[in-house]
């Protein structure tokens, strides 16, 4: 999605939720039929192969980067 359907989507979604319009900017949609989205300057995400009971990608006291094929990046 472009930066200006971003924007657009993201003041859309962001009315329900009482987001600052000015925050449209940094609305970042996940699910592009769907009401999930998250507000952030560079949302980072992480993405591998794991079982349900395993840390998080994102357990900041886990070694990075881990010993185990992990893909991630930022959104931006």
């Amino acid at each position: 999605m472009t930066d200006p359907e971003n924007r657009a989507e993201g003041k859309a979604h962001g009315r329900p939720y009482d987001l600052p319009a000015d925050d449209s900017a940094f609305t970042w949609m996940i699910e592009p039929d769907g009401d999930s989205f998250v507000v952030s300057g560079d949302p980072s995400w992480r993405e591998a192969d794991r079982k349900f009971d395993d840390p998080s990608l994102f357990d900041f006291a886990q070694p990075w980067p881990p010993d185990f094929p992990v893909e991630h990046g930022s959104v931006g």
